[in-house]
C-alpha cells in the first residue's frame, strides 16, 4: 500500500469516526462496525508491514492483545477490534455471517471483499462471501474421505452450529450442489485447521 493509499485510509477511518451509528438503521449499523473492523486491520498491517502474520504486530506491543487495544474513538467511546466484534456485532446480531464480512487477516479467515458494505448489501455480500469462502480450499475441503474445515467455525462453533451434524448443514447450505451432497452424507469426524500467516487480505 503507498503512502495515497494509507492516507486515503486514514481519512476513510477518521470519516467514519464522525459518525455515531446508532442514527442509522440496524443494516446501516451492522454495515458501519464491518467496514471499521477491516479498515482498522488494513491500516495495522499496512503500518507494520512487512510481517508474516497479524499477530507479529501484537509481538511488538509487549505482550498485550493486538484486539483489546483502542483504536479508535465512536460517540467519544474507545473502540478496539475486540469491542467491535464481540462486545458489538456478535451480541447484537447474533448472527454467524458476520464472519463471513470480519477479516482477521489469515488464511483460515474469509479474504476482504472488493467493496464496503452499506445497508443495502449488507445480507446479500456476507452470504456470497459465504458461499465464496466455503467452497474455496481454505474454507471447507472434502478429499479421500477426510473433511477440513477452517478454524473460525470451532473458534465461533457456538454461533455457527451446537455440533459437528448442524455444522455440516450450515457448511452445506453455502456449498455448491456437488459438495453440499457429499457434506449431508458425511459421517467422519471435521478436522479444524488454522493457519495464521497473512491471507493478502
Amino acid at each position: 500500500m503507498d503512502k495515497n493509499e494509507q492516507k486515503s485510509l486514514s481519512d476513510y477511518i477518521g470519516y467514519l469516526a464522525k459518525i455515531d451509528p446508532r442514527d442509522y438503521s440496524r443494516d446501516e449499523q451492522k454495515a458501519y462496525w464491518l467496514n471499521l473492523y477491516n479498515a482498522l486491520t488494513v491500516k495495522l498491517i499496512s503500518e507494520n508491514y512487512p510481517i508474516k502474520s497479524i499477530r507479529d504486530i501484537g509481538k511488538k506491543m509487549d505482550g498485550h492483545s493486538l484486539l483489546n487495544k483502542p483504536l479508535i474513538h465512536v460517540a467519544d467511546n474507545p473502540i478496539s477490534l475486540n469491542d467491535i466484534e464481540n462486545r458489538i456485532l456478535r451480541p447484537i446480531w447474533k448472527d454467524h455471517t458476520i464472519h463471513f464480512g470480519l477479516n482477521c487477516a489469515n488464511m483460515t479467515c474469509p479474504g476482504l471483499l472488493p467493496q464496503a458494505f452499506t445497508g443495502k448489501n449488507v445480507t446479500a455480500l456476507l452470504k456470497q462471501s459465504g458461499r465464496d469462502f466455503i467452497n474455496d480450499q481454505n474454507g471447507v475441503t472434502l478429499k479421500n474421505g477426510k473433511l477440513i474445515a477452517a478454524g473460525i467455525f470451532s473458534q465461533y462453533r457456538s454461533d455457527f452450529a451446537k455440533d459437528d451434524k448442524m455444522m455440516l448443514k450450515v457448511f452445506a447450505h453455502y456449498a455448491d450442489d456437488r459438495l453440499a451432497l457429499y457434506l449431508l452424507g458425511f459421517q467422519g469426524k471435521i478436522d479444524y485447521f488454522h493457519d495464521y500467516s497473512l491471507n493478502g487480505l
